[in-house]
């Protein structure tokens, strides 16, 4: 079973090329989940930063390749839900 099925709320972390990726291919892949992008500096409502990251809000965390599994919200991510880089294998 892939790492997104059953996903409701997905946290992007990063928004660069391969964020942006991720994105895409989710949202064919769960129509019906919310998107959250969290960024350094939000820029919009759907939008969070670090600091407002509340892991317990979201049953998937796609981190960007740029962020180091040691930044301290990398680690909260890791122990409550999934915390997937930003590639994924399609069977």
């Amino acid at each position: 079973m892939p790492i997104w099925d059953n996903a409701e709320n997905i946290c992007i972390w990063g928004y660069g090329a391969e964020g942006q990726a991720a994105h895409r291919f989710l949202k064919q892949h769960c129509p019906n989940a919310a998107f959250t992008i969290m960024q350094d500096k939000a820029e919009g409502t759907d939008q969070i930063t670090p600091d407002t990251f509340k892991p317990n809000a979201y049953d998937l965390v796609v981190k960007s390749p740029g962020i180091s599994l040691y930044h301290p919200t990398a680690q909260q991510a890791q122990k409550v839900r999934a915390l997937a880089p930003p590639c994924f294998t399609i069977s």
